[in-house]
């Protein structure tokens, strides 16, 4: 095939998609970094990225991550005290992004976890919003663990989006 699809990719996330006719560009392919870009491009840890960092992580563990990341639901919900409860939650989180192997996915994920924390903590606090428990969390290992590329990203989701909903009913969709 002659044209290739390239997408860019602004500061703010933002995307823009041109045909370029690759007889006319002579050039390398897409790189492996452009690629890890293109993955991570979505990865807030409450949006695309979760579903992105599990369907990867789901493709790319090695059995250490598996390893490690069996332990992690065990903190998480052995936790009592809420700081406790936001670290252990967002360990987690990011021990699935480090499984996926993307070094942007790790990267966006580090950069947004103490917020994660927070918010988990928080979460915690406020008996009027859900935070999913130790079975959809297990799902996501379970699928993870299965290789299951799709399982892994369905099972973030029902995480991620029943909380996501539920802050957006209450603060009428604006952020916090």
């Amino acid at each position: 095939m002659s044209d290739v699809l390239l997408v860019g990719v602004s500061g703010d996330f933002e995307s823009s998609a041109r045909r370029v006719d690759r007889r006319r560009r002579p050039g390398p392919a897409p790189s492996a970094g452009q690629r890890r870009f293109l993955d991570g491009r979505h990865a807030h840890p409450g949006g695309d990225g979760a579903r992105r960092a599990a369907r990867l992580a789901a493709r790319r563990r090695t059995d250490a991550d598996l390893a490690r990341l069996a332990e992690l639901p065990r903190a998480r919900d052995a936790a009592v005290d809420p700081d406790e409860f936001g670290a252990a939650d967002a360990a987690f989180h990011l021990g699935v992004a480090e499984a996926s192997g993307n070094p942007v996915l790790i990267e966006a994920m580090r950069f947004s976890i103490g917020r994660l924390r927070e918010s988990m903590r928080d979460i915690r606090l406020d008996r009027d919003v859900p935070e999913a428990g130790p079975a959809a969390h297990r799902a996501v290992l379970d699928a993870i663990a299965a290789r299951d590329p799709e399982a892994a990203a369905a099972a973030a989701a029902a995480v991620v989006e029943p909380t996501l909903a539920v802050l957006e009913s209450l603060t009428g969709g604006a952020p916090r």
